[in-house]
């Protein structure tokens, strides 16, 4: 209550009082242009959100023959992938900067950094599956990765805006933990479905595990770091 009361009021130098994330103008845009564009998606496939969470419960290997990929479906998908994108973006500016708020133009940077980090990533997973894997693997390995972080991106949509606006900053820690959990089940999901793909001999364990050190956990902690540089900067 006291917190609400200190950040509606002005000091009598003009400079107003920071506010939190729930006043921002940009904040409820993102929010409510995300929420539209999700719309947008599922009319466009209908089958395609529902079908990322069923496809988390199947076996990778296993290929749905009755399945055929429209152009809608393909606009639909990506279109998904960029809201994921915008929503951990979001996330990430209002998880670990110690400011009250963060301007539009702060959003737009860490949302480039993501979507950097992400073309890389498929980048690195089509030369890996050229290098050392058939062409029906990569595609099963990359359809994985992306139906995972759709599903993990619209698991966290609501979760941001329950953090932003209904507690108005109070006990936004309970949140956290929420986004943080769902971060680290979608990890390790990443890291079984990799098994179930790619495991046939005891060999392939070793290869597995290169495979998430160099590509999933360190580059991972490479991003976290440089976040980290966009927020200490945002804070000063």
């Amino acid at each position: 209550m006291s917190d609400s009361v200190l950040h509606t009021i002005s000091r009598y130098s003009t400079t107003e009082i920071p506010d939190f994330f729930h006043r921002e103008d940009w904040v409820a845009a993102v929010l409510f242009l995300l929420f539209l564009l999700i719309v947008v998606a599922q009319l466009s496939s209908r089958n395609l959100i529902v079908g990322s969470f069923t496809d988390l419960m199947k076996h990778p290997g296993k290929k749905d023959s009755t399945i055929k990929n429209t152009f809608a479906d393909y606009l639909s998908r990506n279109l998904l992938i960029l809201i994921s994108i915008s929503v951990f973006s979001l996330i990430i500016c209002t998880g670990l900067t110690q400011q009250p708020s963060v301007e539009f133009d702060q959003y737009l940077r860490i949302w480039a950094a993501t979507l950097g980090f992400v073309l890389l990533k498929y980048i690195s997973m089509r030369l890996v599956g050229y290098i050392f894997l058939g062409k029906e693997k990569t595609r099963v390995g990359i359809n994985t990765y992306f139906s995972i972080l759709i599903v993990a991106g619209l698991l966290l949509y609501p979760v941001i805006g329950l953090k932003i606006y209904f507690l108005n900053g109070a006990h936004s820690s309970i949140f956290d933990i929420i986004s943080l959990i769902i971060s680290a089940i979608t990890i390790l999901i990443i890291a079984v479905k990799i098994f179930q793909i790619f495991y046939h001999k005891m060999l392939d364990i070793f290869y597995i595990m290169l495979y998430l050190c160099t590509l999933e956990f360190i580059p991972l902690t490479i991003m976290f770091q440089v976040y980290n540089l966009f927020i200490r900067d945002f804070n000063f």
